[in-house]
């Protein structure tokens, strides 16, 4: 981004290595307790689900949709600066709501109270919201207290109107929860034969319609006519990036059953990879 703009900034936690060790064994024995309850529908830093499950179903869900003429409304949300907006004080009670003992609440506690950070050539400030960007037990914290609201969502729908509905009801739910919809960063787009017009609203700003949106390193492409998905993959990457790319658009191209595409590519191929 600009760096002239301050927003595109992000503050990252350089931890000592027995902090890393620390948070790295504290990260595991929470993660153990809360797996379990954590809903099946997210496919965010966790082991096994992982990003391609969630490409998968989008490709499936709009290509019915585009075989049999049906229009298909989406809204790609992101939210903005979600890790910073995580409030301490609410994340203890849901630790505690999921299991967690007292004890190891309090050890997780103790990597937060009284932390301070810093601008370059400013003094220390204290820190009181949001959790620890780069830091082995921030993930699990996240999407314990906002299951719901984890980065890269697609909202569909059949109209405008109703992609409206559901877009306001989310940014209320999120605002609710001390976290905004980017409108920089979300946009809109429309799966269908005609050319149709969708307006959509967040705070008063309307979104930009697009014609491709990458999601999770995947364009997904309607032009006129038609309607395809292409991996992201750029000159740079490594050749075994380049080769499983190229599998993995095979896969989503193809009819593919979805038991044997589970097993031989949804839960092996990780998200760095996209």
């Amino acid at each position: 981004g600009d760096q002239r703009v301050c927003s595109n900034y992000r503050g990252i936690t350089l931890l000592s290595l027995p902090g890393k060790v620390y948070s790295g064994v504290l990260e595991r024995r929470v993660r153990r307790i809360v797996e379990p309850r954590i809903q099946e529908e997210q496919c965010g830093f966790r082991p096994g689900p992982g990003t391609v499950d969630q490409l998968y179903t989008l490709r499936r869900v709009l290509e019915g949709a585009w075989e049999f003429a049906q229009p298909v409304h989406m809204c790609f949300v992101d939210l903005e600066k979600a890790f910073d907006h995580v409030p301490q004080g609410v994340l203890y009670g849901v630790l505690r709501e999921y299991g967690v003992s007292g004890l190891l609440i309090r050890a997780v506690r103790s990597l937060y109270d009284r932390c301070q950070s810093l601008i370059r050539k400013s003094n220390s400030f204290l820190v009181r919201v949001g959790v620890r960007q780069g830091c082995p037990l921030s993930p699990i914290l996240f999407i314990i207290l906002w299951t719901e609201f984890l980065d890269d969502v697609v909202l569909l729908a059949s109209s405008a109107r109703d992609l409206q509905l559901s877009l306001d009801r989310f940014a209320a739910a999120c605002e609710a929860a001390g976290m905004k919809i980017s409108t920089s960063k979300s946009e809109a787009m429309v799966l269908n034969r005609k050319k149709v017009e969708c307006l959509l609203r967040v705070r008063e700003e309307i979104l930009p319609q697009v014609k491709e949106f990458k999601y999770l390193g995947v364009f997904f492409t309607i032009p006129e006519g038609c309607f395809s998905s292409r991996v992201l993959c750029s000159p740079g990457d490594c050749l075994c990036s380049r080769v499983l790319a190229a599998v993995l658009e095979d896969c989503l191209c193809s009819r593919v059953p979805s038991a044997v595409l589970e097993d031989c590519l949804c839960s092996r191929v990780p998200s760095a990879v996209l």
